[in-house]
């Protein structure tokens, strides 16, 4: 989220348009977000730029306003027969915007989202709850309010409640605020130790602490079962003793009620990535993924890890036994599931998209193709059934079937700081085969994320960076943290072992939340996009024109840049006598001089061609 400081006049009413928890800044009103990095005379104002990505950069800037929630006002002079037109326009905006900004005039009305945040320049002095039309969770009674003042701070108040209220401050002002349900995604996030968040080393966990993407509060929520207390300790940053998650425990890293962060028991907080006082700072790739998918959507989402460092795929294989992590997993994303259908049903919020990201196969880079692939397409066709709720009252109002299942491209475990490190493993290719499938096991297998490729070097790391951010301070405004950080230039500052710095984490977080929901559609792909396509050879990196020696068959992998194009990727050929299955292509000429297979995505063809006597050329 690109943010630019604005001084205020406190003359001149503006306001901030946004989708979700961005609060809006009208007259005396100012956004809010918590980070203690600003001063009194600067508040932030937030905005949002879409990536297009290449195969080493975001270049494809476009700017997006999300503008769910409006300040709406009536013109300075109007006859009366204005006048009545507005009366019966009411729930329509009458804003005038200029570059994002909202300048409301007299009367000023904003739509807020439940759990959404509105920051004033003022004390608040008084609040009129006019009209509940809420529920408390698991009560037929309405919620005591539509809006409240927050705990910690009199200028700013928290959507509580839906309905209508009225907010009159300090100065005499008064706003009219309506609130509605908040659109919601539910998304698992499943696999090893780099899912999981886990450090390069517990010396520098201060570090990661202090670069996860502060998300504002309200605007995103996340619920983590660790794998052991090593990780509830330095991942989680839970101070008290969680102990490590299982298929019994799952209930208790959940709260009763979303919303529901004054409890004890901090690890079952959900706004632990994000501002609010007291936030514990969970490590991994959580706190970004969910920030861009909540400024791509302009909704919230709440994110569900359930990974285990240094676990086998076996043990998410769902015909592996009955408590292993596949259904410690599963546990966690009910006992998720059940909160959230409650307050779903007290009409607080809207489910939107349910799906899981899967990050692992470092752990079986020894493992064959065939036995890795066996394993997920199991653990797949039961999450499918798992996640999707059921007819039963605890989950009728969460029934729906996932939309994707979102792959990171993982190493192949040798040594992380050279391209040994990207050899096609029995993992990687089933990873790579499945994203590029059209098959019905694997149509809604996507490849959400695959800077594993382009981060092999110092050069390759500076110009991802500089391509997608430019400078040091767009970087900054971009992804707000504790501390400020300078724009990495080098592998070390992105992937210092097999593990990820916080850096790394937050860049691939962005990444993958950006490509799933263009490759779902969920969000409409730009329409601009350069195509790029790589052919590799088993090495997953030398490009097949410098091969030395034709073959008749030989292992052929197409990278397509930018990745939410991968499952376009197709296949032909101009022979009957050439096949590709699973990455292997094979050529039978039987007399014939040559054969070619075709590779296209987007607005790009690329062809492999092989001749009995010349050898292999590439175009």
């Amino acid at each position: 989220m690109k943010n630019r400081f604005l001084t205020i006049a406190m003359a001149l009413s503006i306001a901030v348009s946004s989708s979700f928890a961005t609060p809006a800044m009208a007259g005396s009103v100012s956004t809010g977000n918590g980070f203690g990095l600003i001063s009194d005379s600067l508040k932030w104002v937030k905005d949002t730029t879409t990536e297009d990505e290449t195969s080493t950069s975001d270049s494809n800037k476009t700017k997006k306003d999300k503008s769910d929630k409006d300040s709406k006002s009536d013109k300075d002079s109007k006859s009366d027969k204005d006048k009545d037109k507005d009366k019966d326009k009411e729930d329509k905006s009458d804003d005038e915007t200029l570059s994002g900004l909202v300048i409301p005039k007299e009367k000023k009305k904003y739509k807020l989202k439940y759990d959404d945040r509105l920051e004033f320049e003022e004390d608040i002095e008084d609040i009129e709850n006019l009209k509940v039309k809420s529920n408390k969770v698991d009560s037929e009674e309405k919620d005591d309010a539509v809006i409240k003042v927050d705990k910690n701070d009199s200028k700013k108040l928290v959507a509580v409640g839906c309905g209508k209220a009225k907010v009159t401050l300090v100065t005499g002002e008064t706003y009219e605020i309506k609130v509605k349900p908040a659109k919601i995604s539910l998304v698992l996030m499943v696999g090893q130790s780099n899912m999981e968040g886990s450090p390069s080393n517990k010396d520098i966990i201060i570090q990661y602490q202090q670069q996860y993407i502060l998300n504002e509060e309200g605007s995103v929520y996340n619920t983590y079962g660790p794998s052991n207390t090593w990780h509830a300790k330095y991942i989680g940053n839970f101070r008290g003793k969680a102990g490590g998650l299982t298929v019994k425990t799952a209930d208790k890293f959940v709260p009763d009620t979303l919303t529901d962060n004054d409890t004890s028991t901090e690890w079952s907080h959900t706004n632990n990535i994000t501002d609010a006082p007291g936030a514990l700072g969970k490590t991994g790739i959580d706190s970004a993924f969910a920030s861009e998918w909540a400024d791509k959507t302009g909704e919230k989402i709440w994110v569900v890890n359930a990974a285990h460092a240094g676990s086998s795929i076996t043990s998410w294989d769902p015909s592996k036994g009955k408590n292993n992590n596949f259904w410690e997993s599963v546990a966690l994303y009910k006992a998720c599931e059940r909160v959230l259908n409650k307050e779903i049903k007290a009409g607080h919020y809207k489910l939107s998209e349910k799906g899981y990201m899967w990050m692992q196969g470092e752990e079986d880079h020894t493992m064959s193709f065939d036995k890795y692939i066996k394993s997920f397409t199991r653990m797949h066709k039961k999450y499918r059934e798992e996640l999707k709720g059921s007819s039963d009252k605890k989950y009728d109002k969460v029934k729906k079937d996932i939309s994707f299942g979102g792959i990171l491209m993982v190493r192949a475990h040798k040594k992380p700081t050279s391209l040994i490190d990207l050899l096609l493993t029995g993992p990687r290719k089933a990873l790579y085969y499945m994203s590029q499938s059209d098959s019905s096991d694997y149509k809604d297998v996507f490849l959400a994320s695959q800077l594993s490729e382009v981060w092999v070097s110092d050069k390759g790391v500076e110009s991802y960076f500089k391509s997608k951010y430019g400078t040091t301070k767009e970087y900054a405004e971009r992804n707000i943290m504790r501390s400020v950080q300078n724009m990495p230039t080098t592998l070390d500052e992105i992937h210092i072992t097999i593990h990820y710095s916080q850096l790394g984490y937050n860049e691939i977080g962005r990444d993958a939340a950006k490509n799933i929901l263009y490759a779902t559609g969920i969000k409409k792909a730009p329409k601009k996009s350069s195509t790029k396509i790589d052919l590799v050879s088993t090495d997953g990196y030398t490009p097949v024109d410098e091969l030395t020696e034709a073959s008749s068959s030989l292992e052929l992998l197409a990278k397509v840049f930018p990745t939410w194009q991968t499952k376009q990727l197709a296949v032909s050929y101009n022979s009957s006598q050439v096949s590709y299955d699973k990455l292997n292509a094979k050529f039978n000429l039987d007399g014939s001089s040559s054969s070619s297979i075709s590779f296209k995505a987007g607005n790009l063809k690329k062809s492999f061609t092989y001749t009995q006597t010349v050898p292999t050329t590439y175009y």
